[in-house]
Parts: C-alpha cells; structure tokens; sequence
C-alpha cells in the first residue's frame, strides 16, 4: 500500500536547506521508521526522525501507531510516494511482500560481495576508469585474519544494516563532518551511490543482487525485533581466496540455561557459525557476564575439535586481558547443530507467514 506524502517544514533552518535534506532521506530504496503523531479524516501527520510529514491518504492509520516506510522515489507536485511496509497495527502483507521480493534472490553476503568486486575489477567496468578503486573499498569490509574485535564493531557499524538510522543522526547534525565521513563508509552507500555511476550491465546486475542480500537483512530484523528473537548480522570473512560469510546472533537476554549457570544473574549471548573451506561449519555460543565468559565451539570433525583445543589455552589468555575469566568448551556436533546459517533464517514472521504466494 502506498501514501501520498508531503514535507511540513519546520523553524529549525533554512526551508531550502531542509527541503535539500528531505531530498537526500528519502532517496529511492531507503526504509525509514515513522510514528503516526495526529489523525484527522482529511489525512495524517507522521514523524521520520526529525522531519514531520502530512499524509494526504492514509490506510486507517492510529495516533501512537509505528509504521515503516519504504521510498519509491516517485512522485508528483502535491508529494513524494511512499511503500508501507508494516506497523504495530497496520497489516504485515507489506512487509511480506517486500521479503518476497528481496528473499528469492538472497545470497550469504561474502558470495555476493565477491562476485561483485570481480565484476568491478575486470571487463569493461574496470577499463572504462570510472571504477579505479572500488573495488579495494568493497575489499575493506572483509574481515581479516588478526583483526581485533574493534575492527569488527567498525566492520558491523559500517555493514549497510544501519545505513538509514545513520543517515537520520547524520542529517540531524548536518555540522559534524565526522558523522558525515563515516557515512560515506558505509557498505549501503557505496553500493548506492555505485548504481548512479554503473550503466546496465553485468556490474549494475551484481550491485542490484547486493543491495537485495543487504536489504533482505534489514526487513528480516525488523521482524526479528518485532517478536523479541535475537538479532541477526552477517559480514563477509577472508578463507584463503575466497570469501566466506560469518552469521552473529545476539541475545540481550537468554530464556536459555547457560551451561555452569548459577542462577538468573542477567548475561547476553552471542552465537558466531561460520563455515570454512578447511574446517567445515564452526560454531561459537558465548555467554558474557560482567566478571566471566563461557564459550562454548562445536564443529563436525574431531581433527578440528583437537586443533582448536590445542590453541584454547591461548585464547583464554587473550580474552582474559579484558578483566573477566573464561571457560572454553570445545566439542563435536551433528550438521543441524553446528550450521547456524539456517537459523538466521529461522523467524517467527516466517513460521508465520509464509513466503510462498499461491493465491494465484
């Protein structure tokens, strides 16, 4: 269901600046969160981060209602179009539909994201010249052997999953040029800002099936956050000259018993999986506390288990540089219980509603 929207600007600056601002938020593709601040039987006024919009239609819409929106990038001279997704009370065919339409295609990001670098490094892409360098950019979000676990907050920071709640801080201060330079890091953007410079083609077709993988994440957590299941990030990981993809799930608080649990003292959870060209499927379950860390890794093959336990001394110590104690449990699982990929898949929404349309 779409809605016709206008901007009500506000005494906050210049109204050609916010109008220019507006613009930049609701460029085509963006998915922006709202909340529904008057109804009237003439429309609706909504709220998108700072910015107040008159709805001239609107599909029975309720003051306190949160909605999210998707922008078509059309228009005309009385407002801007924009795709209901879902809401606390509106009907979750939107958001459904829009699943349908960037899961048939969806693809772990690491196979995307590589696929797309060839793309850019070779053929006509890369001689035309307009590409210098890209594809190096792209490189920068692969996690590397070594990193350190700021560099994975950075990478998830800027993996294109908090691209619009970025955006919004980053127009609110439009001042900070800090905010706005990391912006311009960001996966979503380069890949955005990739689809105005790449003509069709080859290149455009794999920047497209990218920004699908990416925005297929970004709708499946908001189903996640919705009905309380963990959270879901995936990013791209170097297995020698490939790229895998690691899949993290966090828990604010786990339902669980954590093995040596002794008692209802809160922890989150973390669960890593990530399948390896020469490991197979590996598996992390951390518990974290303010004082201990429990890990727990299980793999397929015992060759593996006894490598990784022959280095288990080493990363006890490395993690005990942060104040807290660790225990290391290391052991060997069938398939369904190692490969957490499947589980990332695993929502309540989709238990639910299913993705395959038969109603003809």
């Amino acid at each position: 269901m779409e809605i016709l929207a206008t901007h009500l600007p506000n005494t906050r600056g210049p109204i050609e600046v916010q109008r220019t601002e507006f613009d930049a938020l609701l460029r085509h593709g963006r998915i922006l969160a709202g909340v529904v601040t008057e109804v009237s039987p003439s429309g609706a006024l909504l709220r998108v981060g700072q910015y107040t919009l008159s709805a001239q239609s609107h599909p029975g819409f309720e003051v306190g209602q949160q909605i999210l929106l998707k922008a078509t990038g059309e228009g005309t001279s009385e407002g801007v179009l924009l795709k209901l997704l879902g809401g606390s009370t509106a009907t979750e065919s939107g958001l459904l539909r829009q699943l349908r339409s960037v899961l048939s295609g969806d693809r772990p990001l690491g196979e995307l994201l590589q696929h797309l670098v060839s793309r850019l490094t070779g053929g006509d892409a890369a001689k035309a010249g307009t590409l210098a360098g890209l594809g190096e950019r792209l490189a920068a979000h692969v996690f590397q052997p070594g990193a350190s676990g700021a560099d994975l907050m950075q990478l998830l920071l800027q993996g294109g999953l908090n691209f619009e709640a970025s955006l919004r801080k980053a127009l609110a201060q439009s001042g900070n040029k800090g905010q706005t330079g990391a912006l311009l890091l960001d996966l979503k953007a380069e890949l955005l800002g990739l689809l105005e410079k790449l003509s069709e083609g080859p290149a455009r077709d794999a920047v497209v099936r990218t920004l699908a993988g990416l925005e297929a994440e970004q709708l499946l957590n908001v189903a996640r956050h919705e009905a309380g299941e963990p959270l879901h990030w995936s990013f791209p990981v170097l297995d020698g000259d490939n790229w895998a993809t690691a899949h993290l799930l966090w828990t604010e608080r786990d339902p669980e018993s954590e093995p040596g649990s002794e008692g209802d003292d809160e922890y989150q959870r973390v669960s890593l999986g990530i399948n390896f060209s020469k490991t197979g499927p590996v598996r992390v379950d951390a518990w974290l506390r303010k004082e201990r860390v429990n890990l727990r890794v299980l793999v397929e093959r015992e060759p593996v288990a006894e490598r990784i336990r022959s280095s288990a001394a080493v990363l006890s110590r490395a993690l005990e540089n942060s104040g807290r104690t660790v225990q290391i449990a290391v052991g060997v699982a069938p398939h369904e219980e190692v490969e957490i990929e499947a589980r990332s898949m695993d929502t309540l929404f989709l238990r639910e509603h299913h993705l395959m349309d038969i109603s003809g």
